[in-house]
């Protein structure tokens, strides 16, 4: 009876190593189709949508994507005529990018659209810097007295 048991025990030990051996190959074989499934599925997933807001538009230029940026900031002027933020963010841009005059017409189209102390701001710190800068090329051009 004993050599019975011990017997039993012995073939349900090598069934489960069995067992066990069949699943961890199963597993590893799984484990190794995720990346083929990851492309399949990716491949399926639709792109991600995306809608004109102020924040994506800010979202687009910090990822140096500003042509998607500016032309996203130009459709939403369209959509809300009135509206002076679209006109400040190009400014900004513009601005940060040494494009004074393009800087100076958006702030003052913002300022006409909402005279508000911040656009008024915006309005007098461009101005301030395109006279400096022709101040700065006004002395870079007079000859240096002896």
């Amino acid at each position: 009876m004993e050599n019975q048991i011990l017997d039993e025990l012995r073939k349900q030990t090598r069934d489960n190593r069995i067992g066990m051996t069949v699943m961890l190959v199963l597993l590893m074989g799984l484990i190794a189709t995720i990346p083929f499934h990851q492309k399949i599925i990716s491949h399926f997933t639709p792109a991600r949508q995306v809608t004109d807001t102020w924040r994506e538009a800010r979202y687009l230029y910090s990822e140096e994507k500003r042509d998607e940026a500016v032309k996203m900031v130009q459709r939403l002027i369209q959509k809300y005529p009135y509206d002076s933020y679209g006109y400040v963010l190009l400014g900004c841009w513009q601005q940060g990018l040494g494009n004074l005059n393009e800087a100076e017409a958006n702030f003052a189209k913002a300022y006409d659209l909402l005279p508000s102390e911040e656009n008024g701001k915006y309005l007098t710190n461009v101005r301030k810097a395109m006279e400096k800068k022709k101040t700065s090329a006004n002395q870079s051009i007079q000859p240096k007295s002896r």
